[in-house]
């Protein structure tokens, strides 16, 4: 399988393909036939995990060319941070394919945060956590005080 990002080359068996259909991922069999892996209209991205955003970004491509029993193939990316990875082409990755369905798993630096925290997050929202709490706590006890020694 050949995959396409951005600017890389498109696999030669798929640049006529390439013209009617803007795809990020085709599929070269080993009978030099072309599919698309999803379209670019049809995208959803997401966190692969919610509880640490810094673990990396997930790309889901859907709507790919049709196969066995009318199912539209797809494509799900999950670029894992790995700050040392560098970017282009991964020199590490996985590709499992369940009939019409495929996954890659790519070490990137583009999985990671863009403001460097790739080891786990930035202070700033447990700063602000703690300012909340501590001016909700100030307000108790100033609401409380009021009610018992002021009436």
């Amino acid at each position: 399988m050949h995959i396409r990002f951005a600017n890389l080359q498109i696999p030669m068996q798929c640049q006529q393909l390439a013209k009617a259909v803007h795809s990020p991922a085709y599929q070269v069999t080993s009978t030099q036939d072309c599919f698309w892996l999803g379209t670019l209209k049809g995208m959803e991205w997401e966190l692969i995990d919610r509880q640490t955003p810094a673990a990396g970004v997930e790309l889901y491509y859907f709507d790919g060319e049709p196969c066995e029993g009318g199912k539209a193939r797809d494509i799900r990316i999950q670029f894992f941070c790995d700050p040392n990875a560098g970017v282009g082409n991964p020199a590490d990755y996985y590709v499992v394919e369940d009939s019409c369905h495929y996954s890659i798993t790519w070490p990137s630096v583009h999985g990671c945060p863009a403001d460097g925290t790739a080891a786990g997050g930035s202070w700033g929202w447990g700063w602000i956590t703690f300012f909340i709490m501590i001016a909700a706590l100030y307000l108790m006890v100033g609401c409380t005080y009021n009610v018992t020694r002021l009436g």
